[in-house]
């Protein structure tokens, strides 16, 4: 006679509540895998399923055959559109065919292989299955000549550029005014490229409005808020009103309001710039070899001498001076500064813990250089 063990099935019982789930888990991870190897690419050659180019799947295809299949395609062409670029009422066409604008398809395939746009940060396998259930349709890149976009560009740029103006300092009476700086503006290339490319590739309206990009200014009204003192003044004579006094008086009137921020260096060509009939310079006598000849500029040594001794007096470090071959009568023995446009500067730097500001004026027929800065910075000699 049989005898049933209640004991035994309730161990046979126990086993399967095991097993079962092991089996379950076992399978998932089975599915897991083999769906995975099925969507996962080849290597990292290969497009993964579910990604198309203008609508055409390139799935499971490596570099070249996915190249060579959108060339197949026709896909690859040149865009002839006539866009123009507007900033206001200013102006300026984009013939495409002109600057080779054309749809990439190498270039196409390239970014998608390395931008890998369907994993937004997912881990692979994640982002390999959310492919597979929602397809990715990805643009055509677009190439173009950028050396001439790049020329047109800067020509956009030099026509709209509005410089940022720092601010500055104005002695009014006697008085030490701040005047405010301005920001500026200039195209953003990197934006306006962007929208360049919108155009095209979404059949946008032919008009693209520039982007553009805020200046600030160097110095703004808050660092020259110490500049409250006349540390040092120098004055020199000038001769009578003369070709040699007129290219003093402009060459102050160009130096004048300069700032010198605290660590910078402060370069008298650089400031005063090329010394020819176009800037308004006109033949005078300058020291040259030892002699006395007549030569366009002649007079500016008197500015950078009368500059240097006002500089000495405040306390500014001179990182570059050079005298003259011959005493001048402008100036004590010693103590005067030649310059030549391109070989021979003088540069000052300002070694203070403030900014200062050069003004230089000319009353009857002195020139007067003073150099402003902060009352702390004072120097007692």
């Amino acid at each position: 006679m049989y005898k049933y063990s209640f004991r035994g099935l309730k161990d046979k019982i126990k086993s399967r509540k095991i097993i079962i789930p092991l089996i379950v888990i076992f399978q998932l991870i089975l599915n897991t895998s083999v769906g995975a190897a099925w969507i996962s690419p080849a290597n990292s050659e290969t497009i993964p399923y579910g990604v198309t180019v203008a609508g055409q799947n390139i799935g499971g295809l490596n570099r070249d055959q996915a190249v060579a299949f959108l060339n197949q395609t026709n896909l690859d062409t040149f865009v002839d559109k006539n866009i123009v670029i507007k900033n206001g009422r200013m102006e300026w066409r984009l013939p495409t065919l002109d600057y080779n604008f054309r749809y990439d398809n190498a270039k196409t395939v390239e970014t998608i292989l390395k931008e890998k746009p369907w994993a937004e940060g997912r881990p692979g396998i994640l982002s390999l299955m959310k492919l597979q259930a929602r397809k990715m349709d990805i643009p055509l890149e677009i190439s173009w000549h950028e050396g001439r976009l790049d020329g047109l560009l800067e020509t956009i740029n030099q026509e709209m550029l509005l410089p940022a103006r720092n601010a500055s300092l104005d002695v009014v009476d006697g008085r030490i005014l701040i005047v405010n700086g301005q920001a500026g503006e200039e195209l953003d290339d990197e934006s306006t490229t962007a929208k360049i490319l919108h155009n095209i590739r979404f059949n946008d309206t032919d008009i693209v409005n520039v982007v553009k990009k805020f200046l600030a200014p160097e110095i703004v009204s808050d660092d020259l808020s110490t500049v409250d003192y006349i540390l040092a003044s120098f004055d020199t004579e000038m001769n009578t009103n003369n070709n040699r006094t007129n290219n003093i008086i402009l060459a102050s009137q160009l130096l004048d309001g300069t700032i010198i921020m605290p660590g910078d260096i402060f370069s008298f060509n650089q400031v005063i710039g090329e010394r020819n009939p176009e800037n308004g310079f006109k033949n005078a006598p300058v020291i040259i070899g030892g002699s006395v000849q007549q030569d366009v500029g002649g007079g500016i040594c008197q500015v950078a001498t009368t500059l240097y001794n006002a500089a000495l007096l405040t306390g500014l470090e001179i990182v570059e001076r050079s005298a003259h071959s011959i005493p001048v009568k402008y100036a004590p023995h010693g103590q005067d500064a030649t310059v030549f446009y391109g070989q021979i500067d003088l540069k000052i730097k300002n070694n203070l813990s403030n900014p200062v500001m050069i003004h230089s004026t000319t009353v009857n027929n002195n020139l007067i250089i003073s150099i402003y800065g902060n009352h702390q910075n004072k120097v007692n000699l």
